[in-house]
């Protein structure tokens, strides 16, 4: 799957620019006699590697979102975990804005080819709400890892690939979640430009510690 204008306007509107916004300008931090923000920049309390959540999400869909039209339907199947990154902002207008890394591992079906998935994303996540958190928003890009490339008549071009992800999450309890994530892949036209990655739809459950 080449990589075109489409997937540059994706990845920054979906990972870049949201990242810049957790650092405020550093000019503005410091000029003095100006009104202090509503949000400040603080480290997550703990290691970075500190755990947030576990995963499962299985596809209900693989309708096309980026590149070209595939003739074939995926089903993927993962396991996940997450963990917390150092950097967090916190909001006086009810949100938070933190970087988690997610990790995750599944297998990949379509045309009677099954793959083993591997997958490593930084993400940005906003959650919303003041008191209570009301749902979550995520994006990332990373990288994956195939155990197979070659689906029947489509080939991914190789068994390195990278990622483009966006989730939405609501809580059900104290340690349950329930939320969509669309998951993009592809190898960017590295291989060349006859390859086709795939877009998948998912349903996930999430649960907190």
């Amino acid at each position: 799957m080449t990589f075109t204008s489409v997937h540059l306007r994706v990845f920054l509107a979906f990972c870049v620019l949201p990242g810049l916004s957790l650092f405020p300008s550093l000019d503005a931090a410091g000029a003095e006699g100006q009104p202090q923000s509503n949000t400040e920049i603080e480290l997550n309390v703990g290691p970075p590697q500190a755990l947030h959540s576990y995963s499962f999400r299985g596809t209900f869909s693989s309708i096309d979102v980026i590149g070209a039209k595939v003739s074939q339907e995926f089903r993927a199947y993962e396991v996940g975990a997450s963990f917390n990154l150092p950097w967090l902002r916190n909001s006086a207008a009810g949100w938070k804005s933190s970087t988690r890394l997610l990790t995750s591992a599944g297998v990949l079906h379509s045309a009677n080819d099954t793959g083993a998935t591997v997958s490593f994303t930084p993400q940005v996540v906003f959650d919303i709400g003041s008191q209570h958190r009301i749902f979550s928003l995520d994006m990332g890009a990373g990288v994956a890892v195939l155990s197979a490339h070659q689906f029947g008549t489509q080939d991914f071009g190789g068994h390195f690939q990278f990622t483009l992800t966006g989730g939405l999450s609501i809580p059900l309890n104290k340690h349950f979640e329930l939320g969509y994530r669309y998951l993009h892949y592809s190898d960017a036209g590295l291989i060349g430009p006859d390859t086709t990655g795939a877009d998948l739809h998912m349903i996930e459950l999430i649960y907190l510690p």
